[in-house]
C-alpha cells in the first residue's frame, strides 16, 4: 500500500466531528416537526455529510490502485455537486423563511438551481485528481507503492477557483434574505434565534474561503492546525444552525 501523507490521517478527527455534528443536526430539526422548511433543512445538513465523508475517502484512498484513482474521481465529482446542493437549499430555505413556501416564485427557484448545476457539471468536467509525490512531482502508477510519501492532488487553475467558490453568490443572498427577516422581528429571543441561523450560514462560505485561501496560498507548515481550524469553523456552523431551532419558552416560532 502506498504511504499517504500523514496530515491526511490527524484530520479525519475534525472530519468525523464534522460529520457527526451536521449529521445529528440534520436529524434533530428534520424530526422536529413535520413542515417542509425543516426536512429542507435535513437535506441541507446529510448533503454536507456527503461532501465530509468524500474527503474521507479521496485524499487516503486515490493511489490505492489505478481503479481507485478512476472511482475517487467520481467521488469528487460527487462532493462538487453535494457542496452546490447545500448551497442552494441554504438559499431555498432562507427564501421561505422570507416569503413563505406559497409566496416564492418557483420558476425563479427551478432557474436559480439549473445555473449553479451547470456550475457544478463545469467544476466536474475540468477537474482531474492525479498523484504526486513530496515534492510535487506527478506519479506514475507503477511509483505509487516506491515512494516515500504519496499524495492525492486536485488541478488548481484560477477559473477552477472562481467556478468553485460560486457558492458563496447563493449564501451571500440566503444571509441577506435572513437579515431582511430580522428587521422586522420585533422580539429579541426570536431576533437571537435569526442572528444564531445567520451565524450558522454565515460560517459556511467563511470555511470555503478560507480553504481557498489556505490551498491557493500553498500553505504547508503547521498544515494540521491550519485545517482543523478550517474544520471547526463548519463544525461551529452546525452548531449555529441547531441552536438557531430551539424555541424560546411559551412563544410560538412563526419562522418555520
Amino acid at each position: 500500500m502506498p504511504n499517504y501523507d500523514p496530515v491526511e490521517y490527524w484530520l479525519y478527527i475534525p472530519k468525523l466531528i464534522d460529520t457527526l455534528c451536521f449529521f445529528i443536526t440534520g436529524l434533530i430539526i428534520y424530526r422536529k416537526k413535520k413542515y417542509i422548511i425543516n426536512k429542507l433543512f435535513g437535506f441541507a445538513m446529510w448533503s454536507w455529510n456527503i461532501y465530509t465523508i468524500s474527503d474521507l475517502i479521496i485524499w487516503t484512498h486515490g493511489a490505492d490502485s489505478e481503479f481507485m484513482l478512476q472511482v475517487v474521481n467520481v467521488i469528487r465529482d460527487i462532493q462538487i455537486f453535494a457542496a452546490i446542493t447545500v448551497a442552494f437549499l441554504v438559499y431555498l430555505i432562507s427564501r421561505i423563511i422570507a416569503q413563505s413556501l406559497k409566496a416564492i416564485n418557483k420558476r425563479n427557484i427551478i432557474l436559480i438551481g439549473m445555473i449553479f448545476y451547470i456550475i457544478a457539471t463545469l467544476l466536474a468536467s475540468r477537474e482531474s485528481l492525479h498523484i504526486e509525490d513530496a515534492q510535487g512531482n506527478i506519479l506514475a502508477p507503477s511509483e505509487w507503492n516506491s515512494v516515500p510519501m504519496v499524495i492525492v492532488v486536485t488541478d488548481l487553475d484560477l477559473l477552477f477557483g472562481m467556478l468553485m467558490l460560486t457558492p458563496v453568490i447563493l449564501y451571500y443572498f440566503s444571509i441577506k434574505n435572513l437579515n431582511d427577516v430580522k428587521k422586522n422581528i420585533k422580539d429579541s429571543l426570536n431576533k437571537k434565534r435569526i442572528n444564531r441561523l445567520i451565524i450558522g450560514f454565515s460560517l459556511l462560505p467563511i470555511g470555503l474561503i478560507y480553504f481557498a485561501t489556505i490551498l491557493g496560498l500553498g500553505i504547508v507548515t503547521n498544515a494540521v492546525f491550519y485545517f482543523f481550524l478550517g474544520r471547526a469553523i463548519w463544525i461551529s456552523s452546525s452548531l449555529f444552525i441547531l441552536s438557531s431551532q430551539i424555541e424560546p419558552k411559551n412563544k410560538t416560532n412563526n419562522n418555520n
